[in-house]
């Protein structure tokens, strides 16, 4: 039984197991759990919040990265911050700082892809 429950007013939905067992304790716990449900590692790997240039690297010739999808961001965003009682900006941070991770991970295994 697949049941899919939307977590959200853009109606992104997830498997009710998941959202069920997610520990809503941990603001980040829960928001990365919300991410890698939703999004593939890839996909968070390649994306960030805003596709905006990171103000860190901007004299930098980094590839930009693509958005995440905005509803579904608004989304995880809506979930955490009701179950969590976590304000709008710690649901961001959490999820920029799991793209990145993402990220450094990616780029580990294409090194040892390589060698």
């Amino acid at each position: 039984d697949n049941v899919m429950v939307s977590i959200g007013p853009n109606n992104t939905c997830v498997p009710a197991s998941v959202f069920e067992n997610i520990n809503w304790s941990v603001c980040s716990l829960a928001t990365r759990k919300l991410l890698v449900t939703i999004f593939d590692r890839e996909t968070l790997a390649t994306h960030s919040v805003t596709g905006k240039p990171s103000p860190a690297f901007k004299d930098q010739d980094k590839p930009l990265k693509r958005m995440l999808d905005p509803g579904k961001i608004q989304d995880i965003i809506f979930a955490v911050t009701h179950k969590c009682n976590a304000s709008e900006k710690e649901v961001r941070n959490a999820i920029t700082t799991k793209c990145a991770d993402e990220n450094k991970m990616m780029k580990i295994q294409n090194v040892k892809r390589r060698s």
